[in-house]
């Protein structure tokens, strides 16, 4: 399950899971000191445009964070999802593809001396 969201003012639309990846951290001992808490995040930007084969913004992000075992598993994925996930508006599945095409298709076309 994955949520789709779309910035209007970057022109920009994100893909990533519904529910981060979480990682319980144990010592040697066995016992819980903390959390690790990432996802994957795809990126689609309109104003992007490829430079000698690659793409000048980043297609893709990793966020990570990690807490110690002084707060609960509630509190370090909050803490991750207001620092990490991206910003916008939450939208469809149908809606985000229509927008990736559109968003890819326009910075497929962008030239690197034609910069927004």
């Amino acid at each position: 399950m994955y949520k789709y969201l779309h910035d209007h003012n970057a022109r920009a639309v994100y893909k990533f899971p519904a529910e981060p990846h979480i990682t319980e951290q144990k010592d040697k001992h066995g016992r819980l000191t903390g959390w690790h808490v990432t996802m994957s995040c795809q990126i689609t930007r309109a104003d992007n445009w490829l430079e000698n084969g690659r793409w000048k913004y980043a297609t893709s992000d990793y966020p990570v964070h990690n807490s110690d075992s002084r707060y609960t598993l509630e509190q370090a994925v909050s803490f991750f999802r207001m620092h990490h996930e991206p910003k916008g508006e939450e939208i469809t599945a149908e809606e985000y593809e229509r927008l990736h095409r559109e968003y890819e298709n326009e910075a497929k076309s962008r030239r690197p001396d034609a910069k927004a």
